[in-house]
């Protein structure tokens, strides 16, 4: 039996639970066999038992690590996701919280390494906007951002029981717990820093098993998980969202006032390849794919948050001067 693993560190201050909720209702539409593992730590642990006594129903085994109370929940949850090999015996299947399941994963069973998807689905050698900051980052550190190109994204991981792969892990805690004393708290830094000086220990598998939407159309009718990243969308503005409905918080808000999964939400989670609203597409590497993401749009983009009005009399008149030409 496949065992998955989820790593969650939450109050009643975010909505880390209400993905993780989503996510693994999602697993058990699709799997009606799966042994699901949480890893948590001491306050995570009490919150759920206090709140959320559906928990039992959905989790098979909970593993509790005592960590120090001075850590915020950031380094609390990487504390936990960099060490999970070495506390959990077996093979099994890492996913992010922010994920829905859309098919079995049973097949994850046959992949003779351990392996990960890249990251955007693209090498880091391509012009995506993302690997800008990437690289950056890898080099002040003195680090590869991927060994041959490849710099994974963490968010779904395949975790073989062997020799090997638990060298990685104790490797990258090693050097995860450096780079967060610099006050550098991602993981996935650290996480292909460490790939590329085990010159490819972790494999590269289909990009089905982590469709991460920004980049992940081509992989979306045949998606196993999707992968639509709401942890990352802290902030209000609009822009920073996707077309994606579990992106909403509304959607986040009312599994929490309701306490539990919505028939209409689970509806959602039964088919999530049409929870999507209306949206437009565009390529990369094309004139408006760098013009939407250059600097000009980004004070372009503040200008409209902070004087909407002014920004449409603005656009009115550059409207009427255009028609004049």
């Amino acid at each position: 039996m496949l065992t998955v693993v989820y790593v969650l560190v939450s109050t009643e201050k975010d909505y880390f639970y209400e993905q993780f909720l989503m996510s693994v209702t999602s697993l058990h539409y699709q799997m009606k066999e799966v042994n699901v593992v949480l890893l948590v730590e001491q306050d995570t642990n009490k919150y759920i038992q206090e709140k959320h006594s559906e928990i039992k129903e959905l989790v098979d085994q909970i593993i509790i690590q005592k960590l120090p109370v001075e850590c915020s929940m950031a380094v609390r949850s990487r504390m936990l996701k960099t060490s999970m090999r070495n506390l959990i015996d077996g093979d099994f299947l890492y996913i992010d919280c922010d994920t829905v399941i859309c098919s079995p994963l049973d097949t994850i069973q046959s992949l003779q390494y351990s392996s990960a998807v890249l990251d955007n689905h693209y090498k880091v050698t391509e012009q995506i906007v993302e690997f800008g900051a990437v690289i950056k980052r890898a080099e002040q550190f003195g680090f590869s951002v991927g060994y041959n190109g490849n710099h994974f994204n963490s968010g779904v991981l395949w975790c073989k029981d062997d020799d090997l792969t638990r060298e990685f892990f104790g490797r990258w805690n090693e050097i995860w717990n450096e780079t967060c004393s610099q006050g550098v708290m991602i993981d996935q830094l650290s996480f292909n820093e460490v790939n590329n000086q085990m010159n490819g220990a972790i494999a590269e598998m289909e990009g089905e098993w982590n469709c991460q939407l920004r980049y992940g159309l081509p992989y979306l009718k045949d998606a196993k998980i999707i992968h639509y990243f709401a942890s990352n969308l802290g902030s209000k503005n609009q822009e920073l969202k996707f077309a994606c409905e579990f992106t909403s918080h509304e959607l986040w808000k009312k599994i929490r006032n309701h306490g539990r999964i919505t028939d209409e939400i689970y509806n959602m989670l039964c088919e999530p390849k049409r929870a999507f609203k209306n949206a437009i597409i565009v390529e990369i590497k094309t004139e408006n794919y760098y013009i939407i993401n250059s600097n000009i749009v980004a004070i372009v983009r503040a200008f409209y948050r902070r004087w909407p009005k002014t920004f449409w009399k603005i656009d009115s008149i550059l409207g009427k001067m255009r028609r004049k030409k």
